[in-house]
């Protein structure tokens, strides 16, 4: 007999996969990145993180640098921060099952309320000190990794969600690196890992400084 979701699982599922498209496309969540919304911006970069996909105590969240063309024709680089409100959420969903349990009509429902799966995502926007993240990206360009691993299994966890790193040419459409990793690194890693921890840094430092 095939395995047929509640509709607390459906909720929770449509919700986190609409919550991670928008944080790998927080161009399209207002306010616009250009003075002309004709301009939505292309991705150069983005790191992501969702570490603590347990207990929710850390929000799943997106770092992204997107060049981005003004009105006047001028390029900017632009930084977003997407922070999906994970726990408000998940709350939100557990509050709208709970209120219709014992309706007949609800139970066995494909789907929820589109409202109630729409999830809330928080975004800042900042300038970026464009010589630096050259200076950073150029220390990123020396990096030596492996394309496959031969490893074996180091560890198997639960409660440590992941941490990743997107890298976008400037063709179209782009060229994309992408590195995903957990508690535990391949070998060979911790350099780029270091350069990950010192970017974040770096972007979240653009952040404290108001958009011009």
């Amino acid at each position: 007999m095939p395995f047929e979701p509640s509709p607390l699982h459906q909720g929770i599922e449509v919700l986190k996969a609409r919550a991670w498209w928008y944080l790998k496309n927080s161009e399209q969540l207002p306010p616009c990145l250009s003075d002309n919304p004709s301009f939505h911006g292309k991705a150069r970069l983005r790191i992501w993180d969702n570490r603590d996909s347990l207990s929710m105590e850390w929000p799943p969240m997106s770092l992204t640098v997107y060049e981005v063309f003004m009105d006047n024709e001028e390029l900017r680089f632009v930084l977003r921060e997407a922070t999906w409100q994970c726990k408000t959420d998940m709350r939100r969903i557990i509050g709208f099952v709970e209120d219709h349990e014992g309706n007949p009509s609800f139970t066995g429902a494909p789907v929820l309320d589109p409202l109630e799966v729409e999830p809330t995502i928080i975004v800042r926007d900042s300038s970026v000190r464009e010589t630096e993240l050259h200076g950073l990206l150029k220390e990123a360009a020396s990096f030596r990794l492996p394309v496959v691993w031969l490893e074996k299994q180091k560890c198997v966890s639960s409660g440590f969600g992941e941490l990743g790193f997107e890298y976008f040419s400037a063709d179209g459409p782009p060229a994309i690196l992408r590195f995903q990793w957990s508690d535990e690194i391949p070998d060979n890693w911790a350099p780029f890992v270091a350069w990950f921890e010192k970017l974040r840094q770096f972007l979240l430092s653009n952040l404290e400084v108001p958009r011009e």
